[in-house]
């Protein structure tokens, strides 16, 4: 039974808010995970490295639009699409 991506993140106790966002994102997760900002072509834009479980993430330097957050650790990959406004 296949699984979709929104069902992943919400069986990993991973959730970013606000999301839309104006520059500062939460992060709440069950495991530390490097975090990166991407744009839609996969280029990193912000480089958080390894965040605690509890989290504020400065993205203020972004423009307005859509990106990739990437969350990784030895366990599993999230990628998770943000919204900036």
């Amino acid at each position: 039974d296949p699984v979709s991506v929104e069902e992943l993140v919400q069986q990993s106790s991973f959730s970013v808010y606000p999301n839309p966002g104006n520059g500062i994102l939460n992060l709440k997760t069950d495991d530390t995970y490097e975090i990166e900002i991407r744009d839609l072509t996969g280029r990193v834009l912000i480089d958080f490295g390894t965040t605690e479980r509890d989290s504020q993430l400065d993205c203020s330097t972004l423009r307005s639009g859509v990106y990739i957050l990437n969350a990784r650790n030895q366990k599993k990959e999230i990628n998770q699409r943000i919204i900036i406004q």
